[in-house]
């Protein structure tokens, strides 16, 4: 929670400032100095005062999303690096899992599809609710349409009861999944769904199109570095029902053009995900705050 990072922020600035240390800080959110985040309780507030004192302290600051490099550059603060996340299993994503046609049948069962798969804690930040309100509504339309969700959250009993009424018979949860295993899961689904409030870069995203599945997202922080509209998947308004629903119809009329998007979204991860391209940027991001060339 807040109160736990922005104490391990501040016990780690200290430190730094003891020992006389260079300070790196890495930024895995869009929270610092965001007015909705803000608004949400005190203690987020209190968090975000520790994490501003941090980050003024920072050699170097690494952020997974260049859209927050450039909202902290506008607010003043120094010394922004990008370094993408890390996506561990990028191999075992991009192979072909043999357990995809068994999981797709099974998630199906007797309905045709289309299948979307959401990988997402069932927190009020990632707006699920609107995840399932749409697929309500493109089920209408393609009545075969099934949501699977895997992950587990707060809201996880409120969201199976929304389901049943805006939904009924196309969600199936799957609980927490062990990293292994989602490959299978994405290379299953058609299309991969995720409806956050906000993001800075979204391992989800980098993973789905790493296993060849097009994403549908809302327009958080980081998407538009990973998805390109139209090409690799589908970018709509946070927070908008009705062209979250009017996409994902739209993507699921043609299985083929979902195909093509998904290899395209393949291609784009390969060389910025992967261990070696993520560790050569990390390297002369410690050589920066460390003062020496790599």
């Amino acid at each position: 929670g807040p109160n736990q990072v922005s104490a391990v922020l501040g016990l780690g600035a200290m430190l730094a400032l003891r020992f006389r240390l260079p300070l790196v800080v890495g930024v895995f959110s869009d929270e610092v100095d965001n007015p909705v985040w803000l608004a949400e309780r005190r203690l987020n507030r209190v968090a975000n005062a520790v994490a501003k004192w941090v980050l003024r302290r920072a050699a170097a600051i690494r952020v997974d999303s260049r859209a927050v490099v450039e909202r902290l550059a506008r607010s003043g603060y120094r010394n922004l690096t990008y370094v993408p996340f890390l996506i561990t299993n990028a191999d075992r994503l991009s192979a072909p899992s043999p357990e995809t046609a068994a999981v797709r049948a099974r998630l199906l069962g007797s309905r045709a599809g289309p299948l979307a798969v959401a990988v997402s804690r069932l927190e009020a930040e990632k707006n699920v609710s609107l995840m399932l309100q749409a697929v309500g509504k493109a089920a209408k339309v393609h009545p075969g349409l099934v949501l699977a969700v895997v992950g587990e959250g707060r809201q996880a009993a409120e969201l199976a009861a929304e389901a049943e009424q805006v939904a009924p018979g196309c969600v199936r949860w799957l609980g927490r999944i062990e990293n292994s295993e989602l490959p299978a899961y994405y290379q299953a689904a058609d299309v991969t769904l995720l409806s956050s409030n906000r993001e800075s870069a979204a391992r989800v995203l980098s993973e789905s199109l790493l296993a060849g599945t097009p994403v549908l997202t809302t327009d958080t922080a980081g998407a538009r570095e990973m998805i390109e509209d139209g090409i690799s998947g589908r970018i709509v308004p946070v927070g908008d029902v009705q062209a979250f629903a009017d996409a994902l119809v739209a993507m699921c009329r043609d299985r083929g053009r979902l195909g093509q998007m998904g290899q395209a979204g393949r291609a784009r991860m390969a060389n910025s995900v992967t261990a070696d391209a993520v560790v050569r940027q990390l390297r002369q991001l410690y050589a920066h705050a460390l003062g020496r060339a790599v």
